[in-house]
């Protein structure tokens, strides 16, 4: 399965983000999850290192990010 997770910019630095992925990983319970992310998108490779999401490939333009959903 593929994320994408998009906050108008005047409502990103509430955690609204995290709380979307949150909820999200609820309906994934043993699956994989994976989140492509422009190499130039500091703010949201970033995100995801932070919310448990390892490198699983990268690319000359994206980070391709994984996680297992347990």
């Amino acid at each position: 399965y593929f994320i994408s997770i998009a906050i108008k910019k005047k409502y990103q630095n509430q955690g609204l983000a995290k709380i979307a992925l949150g909820e999200s990983e609820k309906f994934f319970k043993k699956k994989r999850i994976f989140a492509y992310v422009f190499l130039k998108n500091k703010k949201s490779l970033s995100f995801f290192k932070s919310t448990g999401f390892r490198i699983f490939k990268t690319d000359t333009k994206y980070v391709c990010f994984e996680k297992l959903i347990k």
